[in-house]
């Protein structure tokens, strides 16, 4: 049996990545013990976490892009800085999701904003129209990422679904209507 055909595509080595020195020590003539990788089930979860950072982070692209557009058409200064500090919010979620794909060994790069999202910004009438619309991502942003968060079966993976949700919290206070 080859001994890489257990291990997801994206893990697998080359034969020739066994070559001394790259997965073993010549020196010690120790080799790598491969029985403490992930199992079957630790690798569809493991596939599940990725798509659902991706999933989360073509959705923050998208709305970050939809703030960009919406400050373009907004002149009152009170709605601006609404704008600006979700902008700041979700750039912080982008961050974090782009550096828990990367972390995946995947490419945060190929992952482009939900455009669906963009075009129902767009059709929102005004900027109050466009506001309650961030609104109301933000907090489907928030019940999803508390949902992941409970769900989460590795501690890391725990923590990164909470700070995601407390990032979507700030954004849903920048937004909330003031009660003044």
């Amino acid at each position: 049996m080859i001994p890489w055909r257990s291990t997801p595509t994206w893990q697998r080595r080359s034969p020739r990545s066994e070559m001394a020195g790259s997965t073993n020590d010549l020196l010690a003539g120790l080799s790598v013990d491969r029985a403490d990788g992930p199992g079957p089930s630790d690798e569809d979860v493991l596939r599940a976490e990725l798509a659902a950072q991706r999933a989360c982070l073509e959705v923050c692209q998208g709305y970050l892009a939809d703030t960009q557009e919406s400050a373009l058409y907004v002149s009152e200064p009170a709605a601006m800085a609404q704008l600006e500090a979700f902008a700041e919010k979700s750039q912080g979620m982008i961050h974090l999701l782009a550096r828990a794909v990367r972390h995946a060994n995947s490419v945060a790069g190929e992952v482009a904003p939900a455009a669906e999202l963009l075009a129902e910004g767009l059709r929102q009438k005004n900027a109050q129209a466009r506001l309650g619309f961030l609104l109301a991502g933000a907090r489907q942003s928030a019940a999803r990422a508390r949902a992941l968060a409970d769900g989460a079966t590795d501690p890391d993976q725990r923590a990164v679904w909470e700070e995601l949700r407390g990032l979507a919290e700030a954004q849903c206070a920048a937004l909330a209507p003031s009660s003044s």
